[in-house]
């Protein structure tokens, strides 16, 4: 569409621009002609009109009588020159109905041009909004990759907390067995002993503590779940 466009406003409409060019030069010589023609006749006319009066006032025979031949030859003068202004008027509307004609021409070229302009833009319009149909799908799917690779990645991260939260459980809550004395403690001095049973209590209590917080924590999580949205 674009290139009949092209093909329009190179070829068409400057072939129209220099015919109508044309014309209008013609007419105006036409126009020129005419105007010199009006103007004899005006003058022949204004003779004529002069000689009709002399006859009037005249009492000589041979005057009366050339005035008569010159008023004659006025009229055939007349007649020739009202033939020339005819043929020049004729011309003229003929070039009158040429002008209008390309002026017509040039007025459908500029409506099919302007034909042409909507409906590139009536395209345009459709694959913009094809255009951003598409990126929107693609955006909705990346957006569900990510979605679905971070829900994933939040289950990868879930299972490896809770089974690193079972190992800690299963160490915690074992029971912590002093060595016995006949094995462990033989020969030891009670200073040591002392010391080795507090470290075992100290021991006992971090695994106490660490199942009440887990206790505690499971409690908040079941409230939290439970709390109306």
């Amino acid at each position: 569409m674009e290139k009949q466009i092209d093909i329009l406003e190179q070829e068409k409409e400057p072939s129209l621009a220099l015919e109508k060019n044309r014309l209008l030069i013609e007419k105006r010589n036409q126009e020129a002609k005419l105007n010199g023609i009006v103007e004899e006749e005006r003058k022949v006319e204004k003779e004529e009109k002069f000689i009709g009066e002399k006859e009037k006032t005249s009492n000589v025979p041979s005057e009366k009588k050339s005035l008569e031949e010159r008023r004659g030859e006025l009229e055939t003068k007349r007649q020739e020159i009202e033939k020339k202004r005819w043929a020049v008027e004729k011309e003229m509307k003929k070039l009158e109905d040429e002008l209008g004609k390309r002026d017509a021409d040039y007025q459908k070229i500029t409506e099919e041009k302007n034909g042409l302009r909507e409906k590139i833009t009536m395209i345009d319009e459709s694959l913009r909004e094809i255009y951003s149909k598409i990126i929107k799908r693609v955006e909705d799917k990346k957006r569900g990759l990510l979605e679905q690779q971070q829900v994933e990645a939040a289950k990868t991260e879930q299972s490896a907390s809770e089974r690193k939260e079972k190992i800690q459980r299963e160490q915690w809550t074992k029971p912590v067995q002093a060595p016995k004395e006949k094995e462990f403690l033989k020969g030891t001095s009670d200073k040591m002993k002392e010391r080795i049973t507090e470290s075992a209590e100290a021991e006992e209590e971090q695994r106490k503590k660490f199942l009440e917080d887990i206790e505690k924590q499971a409690i908040e999580e079941q409230n939290k779940t439970n709390e109306p949205r």
